[in-house]
């Protein structure tokens, strides 16, 4: 399926892209993790109607890779944030989320000491905030 035209002519493509695979990552979209990215997409005030978001993350996307250099350490670091949230969005950071995120980590040569305390800093970020995408 290629990709609709809202989500190739935004500069946030790349990212949204990543976080379409890491909500697909255990094999399914919940409507929490759906109901995330639709949040986030508005957040990024990319001017695409909310249907037309649900339609593009209903497909299951296919296998992308990521290339560090398309994104700048500050991109790096907000998408690893966004797919740890994603991850725990359902409540249970699943071994095939984690594997996604620790793999994209590796690319942008974060260390595993680095990501884990992204991690802690996104769970405690989540423990005050309903909305992670606020």
């Amino acid at each position: 399926m290629s990709q609709p035209g809202w989500l190739t002519q935004s500069k946030h493509a790349d990212l949204l892209t990543c976080l379409h695979q890491m909500a697909w990552a255990d094999g399914a979209l919940r409507p929490v993790e759906r109901d995330s990215v639709v949040r986030l997409v508005r957040s990024l005030a990319i001017e695409v109607g909310r249907s037309d978001v649900v339609d593009w993350l209903m497909a299951k996307p296919e296998a992308a890779a990521i290339s560090p250099e398309t994104l700048d350490p500050f991109d790096q670091r907000f998408l690893l944030s966004q797919a740890i949230r994603l991850g725990y969005e359902d409540g249970h950071f699943d071994a095939d989320e984690r594997a996604r995120v620790v793999h994209w980590a590796s690319a942008f040569g974060m260390s595993s000491e680095e990501l884990d305390a992204l991690e802690a800093e996104v769970k405690r970020e989540m423990r005050g905030s309903t909305d992670p995408f606020s």
